[in-house]
Formats: C-alpha cells, sequence, structure tokens
C-alpha cells in the first residue's frame, strides 16, 4: 500500500525506519528531523533540535536511547521524551550492543563507553567500595547521613 506523507518546505534528504517500523524519521534539507507515522504519514512531532542532514540513525530498545548520526556530528536521544541527552563530535560508528562510541580525534580513534544513569551509579559504587569519605567529600556528593 502507498504511503503519502505532506512535506511543506524544506525537502527530504533521507529517511529512517524505527525498530518496530511504525514512525519514520525524515532529516530535511534544512536541518530539522521530523517523526511521522508509517501507518498513515501524519506527522507525530519534530526533534527540538536542528541537526545537519542525517546519515544514519542507531537505536539501542534495552537503553531506551536512539542516536543520531550526520557527517560530523551526533546526539543521543531519549526514546520516550525525545528529547537530546548527548552530543558527540565526529561519531565514526557506534556498536550499542557492546555499548561502544567510536570516535576520532586527528589520527587516534576512541572507543568511549555509553553509560546509562544506572550504569553510572553502578561504576560509582564500585569505584567507591571500601573507601571512606571525607565529609567535605561527602558534602560535594550530597551524601547526607
Amino acid at each position: 500500500e502507498r504511503l503519502n506523507i505532506d512535506c511543506p518546505g524544506p525537502s527530504p534528504e533521507a529517511v529512517f525506519f524505527d525498530p518496530s517500523d511504525k514512525t519514520l524519521f525524515i532529516s530535511f534539507s534544512d536541518q530539522s528531523i521530523g517523526r511521522y507515522s508509517a501507518v498513515d504519514g501524519t506527522l507525530i512531532g519534530m526533534l527540538e533540535k536542528k541537526v545537519e542532514v542525517l546519515t544514519d540513525l542507531l537505536f539501542s530498545q534495552e537503553r531506551n536511547i536512539y542516536i543520531t548520526k550526520g557527517l560530523t556530528e551526533a546526539y543521543i536521544w531519549n526514546s520516550d521524551t525525545h528529547k537530546p541527552i548527548g552530543h558527540i563530535p565526529i561519531l565514526r560508528t557506534a556498536d550499542l550492543k557492546s555499548g561502544y562510541l567510536f570516535t576520532a580525534y586527528f589520527e587516534k580513534l576512541y572507543a568511549l563507553p555509553l553509560y546509562d544513569t544506572q550504569m553510572l551509579l553502578d561504576e560509582a559504587e564500585r569505584q567507591l567500595q571500601g573507601r571512606t569519605l571525607t565529609l567535605e567529600e561527602k558534602k560535594r556528593l550530597f551524601i547526607v547521613e
């Protein structure tokens, strides 16, 4: 069945489906991104941040995020709120199953772990295990006894 999507204004440059095939993400020439129903073509919403025209769109349902990737930058978005939660200049690729982002700076390639809030708390707990904090450190970390 044919789907018509009305796109007045800037021209569509790239189209991506979400993993459920229910939503289309359309990247426009003015650097805006619209979310459309793949069933009837109606506009669901626009992402609030203008980003360059997309070259890839990566989804991680386990982490409840997606990544919009352009030629020179990428943004990490919360899947529920569709608000940006991170920015990565020069993202080369991402392996969301292993949780690593690969970015380059001059002649170096960096593998960066992609942490969610719970992972950050677990890592902080691991690093603090067996360590006694001073009163000043407790104040700085908002720890109340």
